[in-house]
Protein backbone atom coordinates (compact mmCIF):
# COMPACT_ATOMS: atom_id res chain seq x y z
CA UNK A 1 0.00 0.00 0.00
CA UNK A 2 2.81 2.33 1.00
CA UNK A 3 4.47 2.05 -2.72
CA UNK A 4 0.80 1.99 -4.50
CA UNK A 5 0.53 5.99 -2.45
CA UNK A 6 4.05 6.53 -2.90
CA UNK A 7 3.28 6.56 -6.62
CA UNK A 8 1.37 9.97 -6.31
CA UNK A 9 4.75 11.89 -6.08
CA UNK A 10 4.94 11.77 -9.74
CA UNK A 11 1.01 13.42 -9.70
CA UNK A 12 -0.48 14.92 -6.71
CA UNK A 13 2.56 15.24 -4.12
CA UNK A 14 -0.83 15.77 -1.59
CA UNK A 15 -2.51 13.12 -2.17
CA UNK A 16 0.54 10.63 -1.29
CA UNK A 17 -1.12 9.52 1.38
CA UNK A 18 -2.92 6.23 3.21
CA UNK A 19 -6.13 6.18 5.30
CA UNK A 20 -5.86 3.51 7.89
CA UNK A 21 -9.26 3.13 9.55
CA UNK A 22 -9.43 0.68 12.22
CA UNK A 23 -5.74 -1.32 11.22
CA UNK A 24 -2.54 -1.22 13.35
CA UNK A 25 0.26 0.26 11.45
CA UNK A 26 3.25 -2.01 11.56
CA UNK A 27 6.90 -1.00 12.28
CA UNK A 28 7.89 -1.79 9.29
CA UNK A 29 5.09 -0.14 7.40
CA UNK A 30 5.37 3.12 8.94
CA UNK A 31 9.36 2.80 8.17
CA UNK A 32 8.71 2.48 4.73
CA UNK A 33 6.26 5.52 4.45
CA UNK A 34 8.71 7.88 6.40
CA UNK A 35 11.24 6.64 3.90
CA UNK A 36 8.41 7.25 0.87
CA UNK A 37 7.32 10.79 2.52
CA UNK A 38 3.65 9.01 2.32
CA UNK A 39 1.53 10.34 5.26
CA UNK A 40 -0.59 7.69 7.06
CA UNK A 41 -3.68 8.62 8.87
CA UNK A 42 -4.88 6.39 11.40
CA UNK A 43 -7.76 6.41 13.70
CA UNK A 44 -10.38 3.77 15.20
CA UNK A 45 -13.42 5.94 14.47
CA UNK A 46 -13.90 7.05 10.78
CA UNK A 47 -14.95 10.52 11.83
CA UNK A 48 -11.84 10.95 13.69
CA UNK A 49 -9.87 9.82 10.61
CA UNK A 50 -12.21 12.29 8.51
CA UNK A 51 -11.31 14.79 10.30
CA UNK A 52 -7.51 14.36 10.11
CA UNK A 53 -7.60 13.92 6.19
CA UNK A 54 -9.37 17.13 6.10
CA UNK A 55 -7.31 19.40 8.02
CA UNK A 56 -4.30 17.78 6.83
CA UNK A 57 -5.99 19.19 2.79
CA UNK A 58 -6.92 22.71 4.59
CA UNK A 59 -3.53 22.81 5.59
CA UNK A 60 -2.15 21.85 2.19
CA UNK A 61 -4.13 24.35 0.45
CA UNK A 62 -3.15 27.31 2.84
CA UNK A 63 0.91 26.33 1.81
CA UNK A 64 -0.39 26.53 -1.64
CA UNK A 65 -2.11 29.76 -1.53
CA UNK A 66 1.27 31.25 0.02
CA UNK A 67 3.37 29.72 -2.54
CA UNK A 68 1.40 31.34 -5.48
CA UNK A 69 0.61 34.72 -3.92
CA UNK A 70 4.04 36.39 -4.47
CA UNK A 71 3.37 34.91 -8.37
CA UNK A 72 -0.84 35.58 -8.54
CA UNK A 73 -1.60 38.81 -9.75
CA UNK A 74 -5.22 40.45 -8.85
CA UNK A 75 -5.85 43.17 -11.84
CA UNK A 76 -6.22 46.79 -10.60
CA UNK A 77 -5.88 49.90 -12.95
CA UNK A 78 -4.56 52.87 -10.46
CA UNK A 79 -3.87 56.66 -11.15
CA UNK A 80 -1.41 59.09 -9.63
CA UNK A 81 -3.04 61.11 -7.57
CA UNK A 82 -0.82 64.22 -7.26
CA UNK A 83 2.15 64.05 -10.24
CA UNK A 84 4.23 66.80 -8.32
CA UNK A 85 4.34 64.24 -5.07
CA UNK A 86 6.27 61.39 -6.38
CA UNK A 87 9.44 60.13 -4.70
CA UNK A 88 12.22 58.77 -6.18
CA UNK A 89 15.79 59.30 -5.34
CA UNK A 90 16.95 57.30 -8.26
CA UNK A 91 19.49 54.64 -6.33
CA UNK A 92 19.59 51.45 -7.04
CA UNK A 93 17.32 49.67 -4.39
CA UNK A 94 15.18 52.85 -3.05
CA UNK A 95 11.66 52.35 -3.18
CA UNK A 96 9.74 55.15 -4.98
CA UNK A 97 6.48 56.78 -3.05
CA UNK A 98 3.48 58.17 -4.57
CA UNK A 99 -0.15 58.73 -4.01
CA UNK A 100 -2.14 56.30 -6.05
CA UNK A 101 -6.09 56.02 -6.27
CA UNK A 102 -7.33 52.90 -7.56
CA UNK A 103 -9.98 53.28 -10.14
CA UNK A 104 -10.95 49.92 -10.89
CA UNK A 105 -10.24 46.15 -8.98
CA UNK A 106 -8.05 45.92 -6.37
CA UNK A 107 -4.69 46.64 -5.19
CA UNK A 108 -2.46 44.14 -2.87
CA UNK A 109 0.34 44.37 -0.89
CA UNK A 110 2.83 42.32 -2.89
CA UNK A 111 0.92 43.59 -6.64
CA UNK A 112 3.93 43.91 -9.45
CA UNK A 113 2.69 47.63 -11.69
CA UNK A 114 3.34 48.59 -14.26
CA UNK A 115 3.04 51.74 -16.62
CA UNK A 116 1.34 51.92 -20.43
CA UNK A 117 4.13 53.26 -23.05
CA UNK A 118 1.44 54.69 -24.78
CA UNK A 119 1.96 54.43 -28.50
CA UNK A 120 4.71 52.03 -28.84
CA UNK A 121 4.64 48.42 -29.26
CA UNK A 122 6.25 45.73 -28.10
CA UNK A 123 8.71 44.78 -30.68
CA UNK A 124 8.53 40.77 -30.58
CA UNK A 125 4.75 40.17 -30.01
CA UNK A 126 3.44 43.60 -31.55
CA UNK A 127 1.15 44.01 -28.64
CA UNK A 128 0.67 47.10 -26.35
CA UNK A 129 4.27 48.01 -24.38
CA UNK A 130 4.40 48.57 -20.78
CA UNK A 131 7.34 49.14 -18.62
CA UNK A 132 7.52 47.30 -15.31
CA UNK A 133 7.98 49.36 -12.32
CA UNK A 134 7.85 47.30 -9.37
CA UNK A 135 5.95 45.42 -6.23
CA UNK A 136 3.73 47.54 -3.90
CA UNK A 137 5.60 46.95 -0.61
CA UNK A 138 2.73 48.93 1.83
CA UNK A 139 0.05 51.23 1.44
CA UNK A 140 -1.24 53.94 4.08
CA UNK A 141 -4.56 55.52 3.49
CA UNK A 142 -3.86 57.61 6.64
CA UNK A 143 -0.78 58.38 8.25
CA UNK A 144 0.84 55.72 10.05
CA UNK A 145 -2.26 53.10 9.01
CA UNK A 146 -0.62 50.55 7.05
CA UNK A 147 -3.84 47.74 4.89
CA UNK A 148 -2.96 44.91 2.85
CA UNK A 149 -5.64 45.78 0.69
CA UNK A 150 -6.71 48.83 -1.14
CA UNK A 151 -10.60 48.24 -3.12
CA UNK A 152 -11.93 50.62 -6.32
CA UNK A 153 -12.61 54.26 -4.76
CA UNK A 154 -10.08 54.52 -2.24
CA UNK A 155 -7.01 55.96 -2.04
CA UNK A 156 -3.50 55.63 -0.38
CA UNK A 157 0.36 56.64 -0.03
CA UNK A 158 2.19 53.26 -1.92
CA UNK A 159 5.81 52.70 -1.46
CA UNK A 160 6.59 50.58 -4.49
CA UNK A 161 9.83 48.57 -4.21
CA UNK A 162 11.54 49.57 -7.53
CA UNK A 163 12.64 46.87 -10.20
Amino acid sequence: DVIKASIMHEFKPEYATILAFDVPLTKEGELQAKESQVKVFTAEIIYHLFDQFTKYMADVRLEQQAKAATTAVYPAICKVSSPDHVWCRGGGGDPILLGLAVQEGTLKKGTPLCVERRGQKDPETGLQAYLDIGRVVSMEPEKGKQVDVLKAGKSAAVKIDAV
